[in-house]
């Protein structure tokens, strides 16, 4: 799997939330992460560049988990600078005229610019992704009803895996006591032979 495919659930899940089609988000996280290759993907859980209160002097934020991000780009994306990316959405525009509205977002710091547009890295990334879209996954609805699944398999998968351990360890320390036993009985009866 992808990068693409890896962050879908969660785009999609923003997407139905903003109204934003999902293939603008991926374009966008796209070109934010370098296919996902930047440390703010990797380390940070930040597939958008957010930043932390204060600016680019603050740094780029933090996420725990890649849900945390979502809800917090969700938080950023509803705020009034992004009206127009989100009405044109909702309204149904295609993703290219949604492209171009957060190409002239404050979000895009340079990032989006192309071919002396505005908003033209998102359009070239855009169409890379529409050629591609029948291997796009179906849009998942659910997100927390997805990652509550995960977990509980996460749990099961994790319980299991303790439980065997705490087995092996039982066994372990079961066998080793018998086998110390077993040399310590030995030595006496080999020492006992000899003493006579």
């Amino acid at each position: 799997m992808g990068y693409l495919d890896d962050v879908y659930p969660y785009a999609s899940y923003a997407s139905q939330r903003l109204g934003i089609p999902v293939e603008v988000i991926l374009a966008q996280w796209q070109i934010e992460t370098g296919g996902g290759t930047s440390r703010a993907s990797r380390l940070l859980n930040n597939q958008a560049g957010i930043m932390r209160p204060g600016g680019e002097q603050a740094g780029l934020k933090a996420y725990l988990s890649l849900d945390d991000f979502t809800n917090d780009y969700i938080r950023v994306m509803s705020l009034p600078y992004y009206d127009r990316v989100r009405t044109l959405g909702q309204a149904g525009a295609d993703p290219g005229s949604v492209a171009l509205a957060l190409g002239e977002s404050p979000w895009d710091g340079g990032n989006y610019q192309k071919y002396g547009i505005k908003g033209g890295a998102l359009l070239a990334v855009l169409n890379s992704i529409k050629k591609g879209a029948q291997y796009l996954p179906p849009p998942i609805g659910n997100l927390p009803g997805l990652v509550d699944s995960a977990k509980k398999a996460k749990d099961a998968i994790t319980g299991t895996w303790d439980a065997i351990a705490e087995k092996i360890l039982w066994l372990f320390s079961e066998q080793f006591v018998l086998l110390l036993a077993g040399l310590v009985i030995g030595y006496l009866a080999v020492k006992t032979l000899f003493a006579r």
